[in-house]
């Protein structure tokens, strides 16, 4: 090699060209679209491990007492008292998941909306001019 200075790799890519002023909106607004869809799904992921969590702690409660009692009949009310309340606690976790996915996907529309009325005023707006 010779020393000589090489064209910038940045010049060697072919160069896009520049978006107008709509479609960088569009653009954009796509992207705030998938964010809200990674969000919900990082929440979802959230609130099922939390809720994994709390349930094997339970599991490991349940095997302790199960080892600790010394009569069949404990046994027998330890397990049903677990069945009770692991029954309880997946309906909760349902009613959660719901509210979640309600009030995730309300956000999401609610934004949808806001952004497609401006991007739409903002097209109207340059037609006229």
């Amino acid at each position: 090699m010779t020393g000589k200075p090489t064209a910038d790799k940045a010049s060697s890519y072919p160069q896009t060209p520049p978006m107008n002023a709509d479609a960088q909106r569009a653009f954009l607004a796509f992207a705030r679209f998938q964010e809200h869809g990674i969000r919900a799904v990082l929440r979802y992921q959230i609130e099922a491990l939390e809720f994994i969590q709390n349930r094997y702690q339970k599991d490991i409660r349940l095997m302790d007492d199960l080892a600790a009692s010394g009569e069949h009949g404990d046994m027998f009310d330890i397990y049903t008292d677990f069945i009770r309340e692991a029954i309880s606690d997946y309906g909760e976790e349902a009613a959660k998941l719901a509210s979640l996915e309600s009030r995730l996907a309300s956000e999401a529309a609610k934004d949808i909306r806001s952004e497609t009325r401006s991007i739409a005023e903002d097209m109207a707006v340059a037609r006229v001019a």
